[in-house]
Formats: C-alpha cells, sequence, structure tokens
C-alpha cells in the first residue's frame, strides 16, 4: 500500500517536471516564433511548420494543465487571459443573426436599456449603442472588461463592469428592455449554472422585453467527429491533428457524440476553443427549447448562422443557433 503511494507521487513528481519542461521549451520556441514573424512576416510564418508544431504542442500543454479541473473554473480562467482579450477586442463584427435582430430592434420605440452579457472585446457595443438610450456591458473576465474600457472611453451612454451573470443581484428586477448574450457566452457554464443565469436574465429584464443569444447545437455535434478528405495535405493534416486533439481531450464523451444519433441532451465538449483550454455546452434545440419555456421565456425563435428562421428545428444541422424570445410575466 505504501509502495504503491510512493509510486504514485513519483510518477505525479515527474509528470510535473515534464509539463514544466515542455512549457519552457514552449515559450522558447514562441521567442523564436516571434523572431521569425519580424524577419519574414506572420502571413509567411503562419502556414509554416513552425507555427504548426508550435500550435499544437501548446494545445497538448492546455490540455494536461486543465487535466481534473473544474470546467467553469478552467472557462474562466482562459477568458480572462489578456493575450485573448486584446484579440477579441480586435474583432468587430456582427454577425448575420445579430444583424437580423438589430433590424427586428430598431422597430421598437420602448427598446432603450440594453445588458450586453460576456460582451467580451465590445465586438457588439458600436452597433447597438445607436439604437439604445442606454448600454451596459459585463463580463466576468476583468482583462476583457479593461479592453472594453479602453476601446470605447470616449462612448456616451456606455458602461462596463466586472459581473458574473450567474449573480446579477447589483441589478434590480425588471430594469433592462433587451439582454444579450451572443457567440456562445451562455455555452460557458453547465448545465445548473445555465439555469441560474436564464432564471438571472429572465428577473432583470422587464414584462415585454426580449432576450436574445447563441448557443451550440448538440444535434450537429458529429461535424466536430470526422474528417473530411482535402486534397491540400496541410489542410488535411491538420483537420487529422484536430481531430485526434478532440478525441485526446473528450474521451468520456467521445461515444455518445460522435455518431447523428445520441440520447444526450446537453454535454461539455472540448472542441479546440482557446487553445483547447475550454469546453463548451452543446445542447439539443428541443432542450434548449424546454429550458426556456421553464425559465418563464416565451415567443421563442430560432435562427441558423445566416440569419434565417428555423420553423422546425429537430434535426437541423446548423452547428449554432440563435435564440430570440421574450419574457412574459404576471401581471
Amino acid at each position: 500500500m505504501l509502495a504503491g503511494k510512493l509510486l504514485k507521487s513519483m510518477l505525479k513528481t515527474r509528470f510535473g517536471v515534464l509539463i514544466a519542461k515542455i512549457q519552457g521549451n514552449l515559450r522558447v520556441m514562441e521567442g523564436k516564433v516571434k523572431v521569425k514573424i519580424n524577419r519574414l512576416g506572420a502571413d509567411a510564418l503562419t502556414l509554416g511548420p513552425i507555427a504548426f508544431i508550435g500550435e499544437n504542442i501548446r494545445a497538448l500543454v492546455n490540455l494536461l494543465n486543465f487535466r481534473g479541473v473544474p470546467t467553469a473554473e478552467a472557462n474562466k480562467k482562459s477568458y480572462n487571459s489578456p493575450v485573448l482579450a486584446e484579440g477579441y477586442a480586435q474583432w468587430d463584427i456582427l454577425r448575420d443573426p445579430e444583424k437580423t435582430i438589430l433590424d427586428f430592434l430598431k422597430t421598437k420605440p420602448s427598446f432603450r436599456r440594453m445588458l450586453d452579457i460576456g460582451v467580451g472585446g465590445g465586438r457588439t457595443t458600436k452597433y447597438f449603442t445607436e439604437i439604445c438610450k442606454e448600454y451596459i456591458g459585463i463580463d466576468y473576465s476583468e482583462n476583457m472588461i479593461k479592453a472594453c474600457r479602453k476601446k470605447f472611453q470616449k462612448l456616451d451612454k456606455t458602461s462596463f463592469a466586472v459581473i458574473d451573470a450567474r449573480n446579477m443581484s447589483v441589478y434590480k428586477d425588471n430594469c433592462f428592455d433587451f439582454v444579450l448574450f451572443s457567440h456562445g457566452g451562455l455555452d460557458a457554464v453547465e448545465d445548473e449554472d445555465r439555469m441560474r443565469i436564464l432564471h438571472e436574465i429572465w428577473r432583470v429584464t422587464r414584462n415585454g422585453g426580449y432576450f436574445f443569444f447563441s448557443s451550440y447545437n448538440l444535434d450537429a455535434m458529429f461535424q466536430f467527429c470526422r474528417v473530411k478528405l482535402s486534397k491540400n495535405p496541410k489542410v488535411f493534416a491538420k483537420m487529422l491533428v484536430s481531430l485526434l486533439l478532440v478525441r485526446l481531450s473528450n474521451q468520456k464523451m467521445w461515444k455518445h457524440v460522435r455518431g447523428k444519433q445520441s440520447s444526450l441532451e446537453h454535454t461539455m465538449f472540448n472542441i479546440g476553443g482557446h487553445e483547447w483550454g475550454f469546453k463548451t455546452c452543446f445542447i439539443k434545440p428541443k432542450a434548449q427549447y424546454t429550458q426556456l419555456k421553464e425559465s418563464g421565456f416565451e415567443n421563442i425563435r430560432m435562427f441558423d448562422l445566416q440569419g434565417k428562421e428555423i420553423r422546425y428545428f429537430p434535426n437541423t444541422t446548423s452547428i449554432e443557433l440563435h435564440y430570440l424570445c421574450n419574457i412574459v410575466k404576471p401581471d
């Protein structure tokens, strides 16, 4: 018994030393990569073997670092990366379903106060501030909020705060006309926290207000569990490595989601987000519809990635779905 514990301790120590060495070598490699970027230009390096190898070594390190770490904790740590926040702040393209909802809201004269949850680097900010009287962006990542404040310091009627959507007690009941939770932000937490967030959103939104969000579709999960043939060897190699990493990082759930028919209604799955340090919730449309109804939302509409409304949701192959719903409260 004692010998077994001692052996386990030795293996754990050696494993930790190995990870440290890998991380150290990776930092050295990244330094060399930066030098090569300066010499050759980013485009030349992006397609080269050094970047490909470095990217996948980093992925393996992240998989090992977050092994056994609770999903919520790992995801929050991943989102709070200064490098990630800087990258998010450069992104300001509105997606097609968001354009659809923006046009819809322009027809609503009562639309005054908006809450943008999981605002990230402020991708949606400049578009929605044009149609509301007051815009508030929140995120549980301090570095994301720092990036937003820096980016929009001269923008009127706009404010940002570090707030976790699971607890928005700082806001009174019925104080927002519209709540947005874009780009799969709701998928960063597991089912219990997901329901807690939905209840909080229902509470802070006024009767007749709207909630719009996106979520990954479990019915389309099989797309991440297979490789498409490609005549380009570089593309094929990248897809093959990606599939192997998906398989490695989702060992327990792999057999449940690789087919089109699965009894699961929702699951946390690693598809490579944030260099494989992030797990995303995938949920079946029918299960999402049920969650919304149980949380008090009505008039639920669903849109695909092209912004087209989906009338019949079973078996839709759109990997990400957008939902628009009404808040209906008793008098």
